[in-house]
């Protein structure tokens, strides 16, 4: 497990990040109207991010760390990995889906800390 600031520092980390795009308009009115009966606030995944682990002991090791860190809130977890996850659902597919709140000063200045943002902690055999 390594840090952002030490990934960033190295090129051939960095040539390996993939920022995923943001949801689309079309997608996000829809969930929004039909799951969540116009209550925006319950859209979680507007800002979202994948981190594939070689180890299953490492997302472990990534969930650690980001319940410690005293600038995130942790306001959800789903355990995709827990044997009693109905693997039928989500087609064998297994991850653990974070929920989280992000407290900074640009969270803040922005007007964004409330705003809920989903990371995805996957094993890279799921992610392949």
């Amino acid at each position: 497990l390594m840090a952002w600031t030490d990934i960033e520092k190295d090129p051939v980390l960095m040539a390996a990040v993939r920022w995923p795009a943001l949801k689309h308009v079309d997608r996000a009115v829809y969930n929004v109207s039909f799951f969540f009966h116009g209550d925006v606030s319950r859209l979680t995944d507007i800002v979202r991010q994948r981190i594939i682990f070689k180890h299953l002991a490492d997302i472990y090791s990534c969930l650690e760390a980001l319940a410690n860190d005293v600038h995130l809130e942790i306001v959800g977890i789903r355990n995709g990995y827990d044997p009693r996850t109905d693997a039928i659902t989500f087609a064998g597919y297994r991850d653990v889906v974070v929920n989280l709140k992000v407290h900074s000063k640009a969270t803040a200045f922005f007007g964004c800390a409330s705003h809920i943002c989903e990371l995805q902690l996957v094993h890279s055999g799921m992610a392949e």
